[in-house]
């Protein structure tokens, strides 16, 4: 944003920042914003070897946004520490509303825990409070003094409420979530599983003495095997399928000396080849010992 300043025989257009401060202290984010301006004017004009000397609220006009200095017209020598205690006055006044008086600590005290933006606005207040008690040796930089208010500006703007925020229109609150019925559930090979269509029971009649049951009938021809509840479940058709091969009689490992002993499948060409002369591979269930009955050697595929 453009800052400008002028003589005083030009007076710019605008409001006049002590106007503005009759009515009270101003915004915490316009404050800041204000001293940023005033601040980097303050730097520029130290930088060309000029000095203000009378940085007052009535020397301060509002543009458009902007701020407007106007530079007195004095003879002699300006001292550019008066510039900086200006500043500190402008500033305190415009974060309480009123100029600096007898309840200006000469030294900042240790602040209390604060959180938002009272905590920002008592670190600005403790800034000004340091322009104003600075001394020649010990007085802080112009630069230091803008870093410094630039870094509060950009942290007050994070606790300025949104226009859309205050208008926005309350959401409406959630549906409530249905879930649907709970599913009977069959229990079979150790598992519950839902059933998604649960079977209609039809009660049975008593059957008759004189008349066979349907249980003593046998079976008709083509009619597939009854199976009890668990035959074909995914757990029980993996059991089977571990176990397809029975285990040889009196046959022990000669690694472990187990009796858990299996004929395995043929896994490479050669095995395949044993198998055609009858020569089959034995395999224990209980070390993993793979080998060959007629060797007793165990047989390892080599790393291509």
């Amino acid at each position: 944003m453009p800052i400008a300043f002028d003589s005083a025989r030009s007076r710019p257009g605008g409001r006049n920042l002590a106007d503005l401060l009759a009515a009270g202290p101003l915004p915490l984010e316009t404050a800041l914003r204000y001293a940023t301006e005033i601040a980097t004017t303050l730097r520029e004009m130290h930088d060309d070897g000029r000095a203000h000397g009378s940085i007052e609220p009535q020397n301060i006009y509002i543009k458009s946004g902007s701020v407007v200095l106007v530079t007195p017209e004095r003879r002699g020598y300006t001292d550019p520490l008066d510039d900086l205690a200006g500043f500190g006055s402008v500033l305190y006044a415009m974060l309480t509303g009123k100029p600096p008086g007898e309840e200006l600590r000469l030294v900042p005290a240790k602040p209390p825990v604060m959180k938002g933006p009272a905590a920002v606005r008592a670190a600005a207040t403790r800034l000004a409070e340091r322009c104003l008690t600075a001394e020649r040796e010990t007085a802080p930089e112009l630069q230091k003094i803008l870093t410094e208010v630039r870094l509060l500006h950009v942290m007050s703007k994070q606790f300025q409420p949104d226009a859309a925020t205050l208008f926005a229109v309350p959401a409406a609150p959630p549906a409530p979530t249905s879930f649907p019925p709970t599913l009977p559930l069959e229990v079979f090979a150790g598992k519950a599983q839902p059933l998604i269509n649960p079977p209609i029971v039809t009660p049975i009649a008593a059957p008759d003495a004189n008349s066979a049951t349907p249980d003593a009938m046998p079976p008709a021809e083509g009619a597939p095997p009854t199976s009890t509840p668990g035959d074909n479940s995914p757990q029980t058709v993996r059991a089977r399928g571990s176990h397809s091969r029975p285990v040889l009689q009196d046959v022990m490992c000669p690694k472990c000396r187990g009796y858990h002993v299996r004929l395995s499948r043929p896994r490479t060409r050669f095995e395949r080849i044993l198998n055609l002369f009858g020569i089959g591979i034995h395999r224990c269930h209980r070390c993993f010992y793979r080998y060959i009955p007629v060797l007793g050697r165990k047989i390892v595929r080599k790393p291509k």
